[in-house]
């Protein structure tokens, strides 16, 4: 069984990315390092520096809606947060 998370173990960041400036947000469990990326619009380095702050490892990236600008980049924005997480694997 595992535990439910709790709000003294659940972590969350929200901060604008991409051109639009649409905000991302980051939502873990520090207790079991699982974390969640909302609506990675660009700037994989920037969401990559919030998980590692927030002591995490992606579990999901999760699109809650689409703008057609940043969907027409919605592929390249989530290789290059693929490639941003492999560069920091030992």
């Amino acid at each position: 069984m595992t535990a439910a998370m709790t709000p003294a173990t659940m972590v969350r960041k929200t901060f604008p990315v991409g051109p639009l400036q649409c905000n991302c947000t980051v939502l873990g469990d520090s207790s079991t390092g699982k974390g969640y990326v909302f609506d990675p619009g660009g700037d994989p380095d920037l969401i990559m520096q919030a998980v590692a702050e927030l002591g995490l490892t992606i579990h999901a990236l999760i699109h809650t809606h689409a703008h057609r600008e940043a969907m027409n980049n919605s592929n390249a924005a989530l290789l290059d947060l693929k490639r941003a997480a492999a560069r920091r694997i030992p």
